[in-house]
Formats: structure tokens, C-alpha cells, sequence
């Protein structure tokens, strides 16, 4: 039988470990018991689950919190990953008048710009073809780099994160399972790393929502609006579920804003399907991955994307919580 293993830096006879990723969080975050840790804060902590010591690497991070323990004599070790230098650090110019500033910029190269100047540097981006502040210098002051790097995002309803390296990527990574039929910028097919059975399965739920549902998107740019809107089967007839897009000295060219509420769009009108499981520990199932999924008694036979994945690991075994999803 396969021993459950688990290791981290610093750290040693973990008694457990719980990784925490998801697409809709800025950064991963990993909790380490352990009897002894030689580490401090602000150190970069690596962390990695398998079996019979065979581990793969899932997290890399920094040390923001140390607990110590008694009377068992233990530590509780919380670390975020990379991202966290982009969510801690705010854009805020020694001059008031003379701010972070740039003119006539690739939205990836803003966006790497930004994160550039909160420390971080390895980056894997796609080219969006968009350009902004076209006309004017955009200026940025006062505002935490991750929040402004992620609305950046929001406007061609992409994503930003951290892998598991500690690289940056940019994409146009949808919160469901992408097939290429858009034409849109980076909408590459997915296709499943994995395929988990019903023996693999410990519990599993169904769940169908309009909760994430847009049918109307209204962009405010510098001088410039756009709206995209599409009568839903979902909602009462006539009502409109509106998501609004403000950006301010950023868009200044009536093509770029009709193009993202068109985006928007087709990435929000429809329902999603949830399906919430816990599976046996898998190391190599990652958030923000596709798994295809097959589970007799709810009649699932389908690729799902990764919404979330816990990974909690005790030396008795581990377990991945899983959130999917799947647009219908």
C-alpha cells in the first residue's frame, strides 16, 4: 500500500499540510503542522505532496505566519504564494506630482509593469493586442498593485496568477472548460490531465446556477462607452443581470471597449454546473486544470475545470476537495 507523504522546507515531521488553491483568489495558501520549523518570516517556503517520498511540488511562497504550540510542542506554519508581493504593496509616488505613469501600453506590458515594481519577476503572458491610453498617460497612485493588476485583467475577462514555480501568467483563462469556438485572443481548447472514476470519488454534489450569470455589460472608458446585451432563458423576461467595467484614462478607443463587453459577454451569459467532491489524494490535480470526470450515480460523464482544489494531508492519507465547473 502507498505511504502518503508530504514535505516542506523547513519543516520537519509534518503532521499535516492543507494547500488551498482557486481561481478566484488572488494567491494560494499553504498551512504547515509540524514539530519542528527552522525558518522565518518572509522566508520562501517550497511545499510538495506524493506517495513513498515521491513528491511533486505544489506551492512556493512566503512565510507570513508562525504559531508555536503547547503543551504538544508543534508549530503552524501559514504561507502565501508570490502573488502576496502584488497584494502587500501599494503604488504610492514619493512626488504626488510626478505618479507611476504610461502612455500608448500593451495591457500585458502595463500589467508586468506593475507587478515589476512590487518585486516580482518571472513572467509567462499571452499578447493581447489591446492597447491602452492611447491618447493620455494613464497614471497610477494610491491603489495595491494586485487589486489594479487584477481589474487590468477583468477587462478582457482573463486571468492572473501565480503557478506553483512562482511565474506569473496572463491568459485568457476562463472559470470554465474553454473549446476554442470563440475566435476570441487565446481561447485554446482545453483537454483533461486526468480522468477520475467513481472509486475515486469519497462524496460528490451537483449543483446548477444562474448565480454567476450576465446578460448585460456596460464599459465606461476615458470618453468612451460600449454595452453588449442578450435576453437570457435564465432570467424573467426583460430583467437584465449587468455587470459593469469602469476604466477610467485606460480606454480611450471605441473598438477596445465595444471588444470588452463582447467579451464579457460570452464569458458570462449561461448557466454554470458545480459539481463539489472529495476525491483520494492526487498530487498532480492543480486548480485552474481540466479533469474529465465519470460518476455512476449522478450520470456524470464530462470534462470539468477546476474551480478549487484543497489538498489536506494527514500521515494516515490525503484528499483533494475539488470544485468544478462547466458552463451549460
Amino acid at each position: 500500500m502507498s505511504n502518503p507523504t508530504c514535505s516542506a522546507t523547513f519543516c520537519t515531521d509534518i503532521e499535516s499540510a492543507q494547500l488551498t488553491q482557486s481561481h478566484g483568489a488572488s494567491c494560494s495558501i499553504a498551512i504547515i503542522n509540524c514539530k519542528t520549523f527552522t525558518g522565518d518570516i518572509g522566508d520562501e517556503l517550497t511545499l510538495a505532496f506524493g506517495y513513498d517520498g515521491t513528491n511533486t511540488d505544489k506551492f512556493v511562497g512566503y512565510v507570513k505566519e508562525i504559531q508555536r504550540n503547547v503543551p504538544d510542542n508543534s508549530y503552524s506554519v501559514t504561507a502565501y504564494d508570490k502573488m502576496v508581493r502584488a497584494m502587500d504593496f501599494a503604488l504610492v509616488a514619493s512626488d504626488p506630482d510626478a505618479p507611476f505613469s504610461r502612455q500608448n501600453i500593451s495591457l500585458e506590458n502595463l500589467i508586468r509593469d506593475v507587478l515589476l515594481e512590487a518585486g516580482l519577476g518571472s513572467f509567462d503572458f499571452e499578447t493581447t493586442f489591446f492597447t491602452v491610453a492611447t491618447l493620455a498617460p494613464v497614471e497610477i497612485d494610491l491603489q495595491m498593485a494586485y487589486d489594479y493588476v487584477k481589474s487590468l485583467a477583468d477587462l478582457m475577462a482573463w486571468s492572473v496568477w501565480c503557478d506553483s514555480s512562482g511565474t506569473v501568467i496572463f491568459r485568457n483563462r476562463k472559470p470554465f472548460v474553454m473549446d476554442g469556438s470563440t475566435g476570441e485572443i487565446g481561447d485554446t481548447p482545453d483537454s483533461s490531465v486526468a480522468t477520475i472514476g467513481t472509486a475515486d470519488i469519497v462524496n460528490i454534489s451537483r449543483t446548477i446556477t444562474e448565480k454567476n450569470l450576465r446578460n448585460r455589460v456596460v464599459v465606461r472608458g476615458e470618453g468612451v462607452h460600449a454595452e453588449a446585451s442578450a435576453v437570457s432563458p435564465y432570467l424573467p423576461g426583460g430583467f437584465y443581470k449587468t455587470a459593469v467595467l469602469g476604466a477610467p484614462q485606460l480606454i480611450d478607443d471605441q473598438s477596445i471597449a465595444d471588444d470588452c463587453a463582447a467579451i464579457n459577454l460570452n464569458a458570462f451569459n449561461h448557466l454554470t454546473e458545480i459539481v463539489d467532491c472529495t476525491v483520494i489524494g492526487t498530487a498532480s490535480l492543480t486548480a485552474r486544470t481540466v479533469i474529465h470526470l465519470e460518476e455512476t450515480i449522478l450520470g456524470l460523464d464530462n470534462d470539468y475545470y477546476i474551480f478549487s482544489n484543497v489538498i489536506n494531508f494527514t500521515k494516515q492519507g490525503f484528499i483533494n476537495q475539488l470544485n468544478l465547473r462547466r458552463i451549460l
